[in-house]
């Protein structure tokens, strides 16, 4: 039995229309001899598109374009980008922080080959783990900031750049619709969603070919499902 909610909760997001179209709307950071500049560039299908020229001198470091921006992460998420470029293998982290900027989640992708052609980039909640900050760990919420991170590894110059990003929740909210070949009086098939249901659905004993269904109206990502049969009946072919 699973309770879910009955529908996506109002978040105020940030417009990602036009997310990287201006670069005075974001900030360089770079550490040591390092440096970095931001330009405007065309996108896929002329959508804008951020530039970040980045040289490393030939020292280490890292070089960061920040922008701050307040969001709301869903449980369940898939960002997404675009991304093209050319440079030397080094590593590329995509990274947020909490309002506060106390604390940072951080995908890294090390000796990030970078590809020469527009190629679709997808982020998603487990592929975010916790870097650090007094949190201790524990999932993101609320961003306050979104960095790109090119870090030293082989080092030298180059650039990357940065086009169309998405968020897309993808988390399991009430179906749609549910559906069951038959089921007993006091076991329909929307009770597999119920958290106060007795004993979820069941199937008629007559029933020859139990089936159930559900249609979340939309593409989404789940873990797994289970399946309980109730004591002492015996697990039926399905």
């Amino acid at each position: 039995m699973l309770s879910l909610a009955s529908k996506p909760p109002a978040m105020p997001t940030l417009s990602f229309a036009n997310f990287f179209k201006d670069p005075a709307s974001w900030q360089i950071i770079a550490s040591g001899q390092a440096e970095g500049h931001l330009t405007s560039v065309e996108g896929p299908d002329g959508k804008p598109a951020l530039r970040l020229d980045y040289d490393f001198h030939g020292s280490g470091g890292f070089v960061v374009a920040r922008k701050e921006g307040t969001f709301v992460l869903p449980k369940t998420f898939d960002v997404g980008f675009c991304m093209r470029g050319e440079g030397l293998p080094n590593n590329f982290e995509f990274k947020i922080a909490d309002p506060a900027g106390a604390n940072a989640w951080r995908y890294l992708k090390e000796h990030a080959e970078l590809p020469a052609e527009w190629t679709a980039v997808r982020i998603r909640e487990r592929d975010l783990p916790f870097a650090w900050g007094p949190a201790g760990g524990g999932a993101p919420g609320v961003v306050g900031a979104v960095e790109l991170v090119i870090a030293a590894g082989p080092g030298g110059s180059g650039g990357v750049c940065f086009s169309d990003l998405s968020l897309e929740d993808q988390t399991l909210y009430a179906p749609a619709g549910v559906s069951a070949s038959s089921h007993r009086p006091n076991n329909p098939p929307e009770s597999v969603f119920e958290a106060d249901a007795p004993s979820g659905w069941q199937a008629e004993d007559g029933d020859p070919a139990p089936r159930w269904s559900v249609d979340f109206g939309r593409l989404v990502r789940f873990g797994g499902l289970l399946i309980h049969w109730p004591s002492p009946t015996q697990p039926r072919s399905y």
